[in-house]
């Protein structure tokens, strides 16, 4: 996924920035606490398909 999309694109549920995980496949709101999806450069941004990530999970994500 390009940097410049990551610019403009934002939480569908909060409208929040969002940070991409190192290893470039989801992206997190951490307002939110959902962690979204990237398949074939393409985030996968419905909400009732994002996970919710509890504090544990969040300890251990790695952002850029």
């Amino acid at each position: 996924m390009r940097n410049s999309l990551l610019d403009v694109i934002v939480c569908p549920a909060c409208n929040g920035k969002l940070k991409m995980t190192q290893d470039g496949l989801s992206l997190f709101c951490s307002f939110d606490k959902l962690l979204f999806e990237i398949k074939d450069d393409v985030p996968n941004m419905l909400i009732n398909e994002a996970s919710q990530l509890n504090e544990e999970d969040i300890e251990g994500l790695k952002l850029r």
